[in-house]
């Protein structure tokens, strides 16, 4: 086993409404211990020492839809068929390659300019990317 990493319980501070970063350390063999009250060494020492504690990170990954989930799939099917990998397909159109990594999961919304442009590094029509219609009217 590495490095020893110690487990910091929450502190009565936190209950009365301070929020701590929200970092975590690797848990020690402890199965009664909540992950959720481990707290990071830094914050403690500043909670210790007066200093103000940053805010608790409240990024929520965006949930996807199943337009966004298609048409990053089929950026993915088009990219991978030019054995192109998503860092060269992110210096194409100029994002970098963990945006291209969430666009093609479905994460990104993505407007119809960026489209054109995605389209277009990848030698395709728009219409590629999207989904089929029936009567006028998209599947979803």
């Amino acid at each position: 086993m590495g490095g020893r990493h110690a487990i910091y319980k929450s502190l009565t501070l936190q209950k009365a409404g301070i929020a701590l970063c929200g970092k975590l350390f690797r848990l020690e063999i402890s199965a009664s211990a909540d992950p959720a009250e481990v707290k990071c060494k830094a914050c403690l020492r500043r909670m210790e020492t007066g200093l103000p504690v940053p805010p608790k990170r409240s990024y929520l990954p965006k949930e996807t839809t199943p337009l966004d989930r298609y048409i990053g799939d089929r950026i993915r099917m088009c990219r991978t068929g030019l054995r192109m990998s998503q860092t060269e397909f992110g210096r194409k159109v100029g994002i970098s390659q963990t945006w291209v990594s969430q666009l093609e999961l479905g994460r990104m919304s993505v407007d119809i300019l960026k489209l054109i442009t995605y389209a277009d590094a990848l030698g395709k029509k728009v219409d590629d990317f999207l989904p089929p219609r029936r009567k006028g009217k998209m599947v979803f």
